[in-house]
């Protein structure tokens, strides 16, 4: 997958050079102000260094604006890159479900009051 996002400051990057040197964990994001992909990030960023040691990098990957994504990262995941992804090219390519009935259900109801709490 050769896909180009768009880096906090709204600058291209070809997704495929984050991975050229040594592999990747690609944390895809619903958006931004997801409550699920905020308690995901602190999850990863808290094992981000065990990654590190292992040999792999961490991205986050989200579906918003670039600026969303700055937001993200300071307040989320300051020690790794995240990229914009508006047009939702890496989700199709990586075949992302998405829609209602996959977001909304008793288990999501279920987790977004364990997240909240």
């Amino acid at each position: 997958m050769d896909a180009t996002v768009l880096d906090v400051d709204g600058a291209p990057v070809r997704l495929a050079s984050t991975w050229a040197e040594r592999p990747i964990v690609l944390v895809l994001l619903r958006h931004f102000g997801c409550l699920f992909c905020k308690e995901q990030a602190a999850e990863m960023s808290a094992i981000g260094d065990a990654i590190e040691r292992l040999g792999a990098g961490l991205v986050f990957i989200g579906s918003g604006s670039a600026q969303y994504a700055r937001w993200f990262h300071e307040d989320y995941a300051p020690r790794w890159p995240v990229y914009s992804d508006a047009e939702l090219v890496t989700y199709r390519a990586l075949e992302a479900r998405r829609g209602f009935r996959s977001s909304v259900n008793p288990r999501t109801m279920w987790l977004g009051l364990r997240a909240i709490l």
